[in-house]
């Protein structure tokens, strides 16, 4: 189970064969901020989170909830 939101950001990236670049570039973000929020460097922000699960077609609630 990831712990913090960039983990389970990270671990969608990968099932959808995403590289950090292909979703920063689909999320419209850099790639060194979505690489230090995947590591937990920096917490993820509300428009991060809202981004990513766009560029993912996820819930916003699928890379929140430590249960999923």
């Amino acid at each position: 189970m990831a712990k913090h939101a960039g983990a389970r950001i990270a671990r969608i990236r990968k099932q959808r064969g995403l590289t950090q670049q292909g979703l920063a570039k689909r999320a419209h973000l850099s790639k060194s901020l979505l690489s230090k929020v995947e590591c937990g460097q920096k917490p993820a922000s509300p428009a991060l989170v809202a981004a990513c699960a766009r560029a993912l077609d996820v819930s916003t609630s699928d890379l929140w909830s430590p249960t999923r």
